[in-house]
């Protein structure tokens, strides 16, 4: 079968969103609502943006610890610190957290509040926040959904 590269390069693609239901958030919802997170896959430039700032996090880690290292260790703490880079995530938490801030479409979140709520949400729901996450990057790494014939909307997710 041979790749059909006009049919590709004429297709229109959307993102992919889903819903993920996050129960023990309940109680931080309007009454009636439920308590559901909008995600989407990120598209090719923000997944490489949110690899690119994780590289240069750990870049810049680096560099604290080697000016650090005649023991001014308070002063590299408080640089780290003031810089955002006090707490050792892991790498797969951090590209997560990347992921969450982009990747969350309800609720609406500017890009502090995304940073706020995805670290609290790492710090005291950790599996609300997996869930969250994981689902964004599943659905990136689905890619876009083109529609060869423009026939349409792309199909969306409902709440579950």
């Amino acid at each position: 079968m041979a790749f059909n590269k006009e049919a590709f390069l004429t297709a229109r693609f959307h993102l992919r969103t889903a819903f993920v239901d996050v129960p023990e958030l309940a109680g931080m919802f309007d009454d009636g609502e439920k308590a559901v997170f909008e995600v989407r896959g990120l598209d090719g430039v923000e997944w490489g943006l949110a690899k690119e700032r994780i590289q240069k996090r750990r870049d810049l880690a680096l560099m604290m610890q080697k000016i650090a290292s005649g023991d001014p260790a308070k002063v590299a703490e408080a640089v780290n610190a003031s810089l955002g880079l006090k707490d050792k995530l892991a790498a797969e938490s951090a590209l997560l957290l990347e992921c969450f801030q982009v990747g969350v479409v309800s609720p609406e979140l500017n890009e502090v509040d995304a940073l706020n709520v995805s670290k609290k949400l790492l710090k005291h729901f950790p599996d609300a926040f997996d869930r969250i996450a994981r689902k964004i990057v599943e659905l990136t790494g689905a890619s876009d959904q083109g529609e060869a014939r423009g026939s349409g909307e792309s199909p969306k997710s409902g709440p579950q």
